[in-house]
C-alpha cells in the first residue's frame, strides 16, 4: 500500500526500484509528478483520505512493471552457474527491447538447445525479467 489518510508514499519510499538492476529514477520522477497531481486534486475537494488518494496507487500499478515476475527473474538470475550465464550472453542480442515474440521465442529456445538443463533453472523467468528492465522506459 503506498497512499493513506494523508500519506503517499513516491519512489524509494515507495520500493519504486528494479529488484534486477536497482535502479528506478525514472520511477521515482514519475511517481512524484502521478502523486503531485493527485495531491493537488484532493487538496483543491479538501479530502486527504485514503480513498481520495487511491488514483495514485491505481495509477502506478497500471503503469509500472509486475514487480514480483522481475524479483523471480532475478533470483533465478542468482542461481546461475557462470558457464550457464555466459551460454545464455551468447544466445542474447545486444538490444532486447526492438525483438518481436517469435524472436523472442527464438532466443529462448536456442539457449535451451544448448543446455537444456536452463528450464529447470527458471531461465525463462530471467528473459521476461530483462524485457520488464528495460531503461528506455524505466530508468533500469
Amino acid at each position: 500500500m503506498t497512499v493513506d489518510d494523508g500519506v503517499i508514499l513516491v519512489g524509494d519510499a515507495a520500493g519504486f526500484t528494479s529488484p534486477l538492476f536497482e535502479g528506478g529514477s525514472h520511477l521515482a520522477l514519475w511517481s512524484g509528478r502521478e502523486a503531485a497531481g493527485v495531491v493537488a486534486k484532493a487538496i483543491a475537494k479538501g479530502d486527504l483520505s485514503q480513498e481520495a488518494l487511491m488514483g495514485y496507487e491505481l495509477a502506478w500499478k497500471k503503469r509500472f512493471p509486475p514487480y514480483h515476475k522481475i524479483l523471480k527473474g532475478k533470483t533465478a538470475l542468482y542461481e546461475l552457474t557462470d558457464e550457464e550465464m555466459s551460454i545464455m550472453a551468447r544466445c542474447l542480442p545486444d538490444e532486447l527491447g526492438n525483438m518481436s515474440p517469435l524472436q523472442k521465442l527464438g532466443i529462448g529456445l536456442k539457449i535451451l538447445v544448448r543446455k537444456p538443463v536452463l528450464l529447470t533453472k527458471k531461465v525463462i523467468s530471467v528473459l521476461l525479467s530483462f524485457g520488464y528492465s528495460r531503461a528506455k522506459h524505466f530508468g533500469w
